[in-house]
């Protein structure tokens, strides 16, 4: 596991998304985290695979992807996000902001 990369936005991913404060995330155990990633992040991830997806979704399917490369390793954003267009990333980033 990767924790340390966990960025602002992802706090509020976890916090606003999937209901699970950054605090008890760090808390959890390795097999906490894959039930979790079972259960809720790989469906968040998928949801915003299609093109005609809503871009909220789209934004959920990068930061599920990140946290899950996070979990898993070795976490890369930018091969993560290599085939998520300009625009998704754009609204993303003003999301954050």
């Amino acid at each position: 596991m990767q924790l340390e990369l966990l960025t602002k936005e992802h706090e509020v991913f976890l916090s606003e998304v999937v209901g699970i404060s950054p605090e008890d995330f760090k808390a959890m155990s390795f097999e906490e985290m894959d039930a979790l990633a079972d259960d809720k992040l790989i469906d968040l991830e998928c949801d915003g695979a299609a093109d005609d997806a809503p871009d909220e979704s789209k934004i959920n399917t990068k930061y599920a992807a990140e946290i899950i490369d996070i979990i898993y390793g070795p976490y890369n954003p930018e091969e993560i996000n290599s085939d998520i267009d300009d625009d998704t990333a754009k609204q993303a980033e003003a999301i954050a902001a």
